[in-house]
């Protein structure tokens, strides 16, 4: 007896098992496809992202997925096209750690403060602020 679609996508659906996405958490948002019986995609229709699900062979892990889309606002690039294990976006999505997948770069700003004592208060400033902020009087 031939399954009908939807069985199949409910079979990938329990396989995969993303309760939510993995990038923006959103609940009941995923659309699932099935593209022939070893695989398929997964789709958020919150953040935009888009994966491609593999079987994996016997040996490896059961499933492969790799983020082909990232979500909208850009979480996900570092990873896009690389082929990363199920259980890889399944630990991401429970412990809500797609942070981890942010591509850009904090930077880091050093600021010299240089302090200094005033002559008539002796009261301690920055330099930079111009004047004593306790008696108006220059550096």
């Amino acid at each position: 007896m031939a399954t009908s679609h939807e069985d199949r996508i409910d079979r990938l659906k329990r396989r995969i098992d993303f309760a939510q996405c993995p990038l923006c958490r959103s609940k009941e948002t995923l659309s699932f496809n099935e593209h022939d019986a070893s695989s398929g995609s997964v789709s958020c229709n919150s953040c935009g992202a888009v994966w491609n699900i593999e079987k994996g062979d016997p040996s490896g892990p059961a499933f492969w997925v790799t983020l082909q889309k990232p979500a909208n606002n850009g979480l996900g690039k570092k990873v896009v096209g690389r082929r990363m294990p199920l259980a890889f976006w399944r630990k991401i999505a429970s412990r809500g750690q797609a942070s981890m997948l942010d591509n850009s770069r904090g930077t880091t700003v050093i600021k010299e403060v240089v302090k200094i004592r005033c002559k008539y208060c002796d009261a301690i400033y920055d330099i930079s602020s111009g004047k004593c902020p306790n008696c108006g009087a220059p550096p």
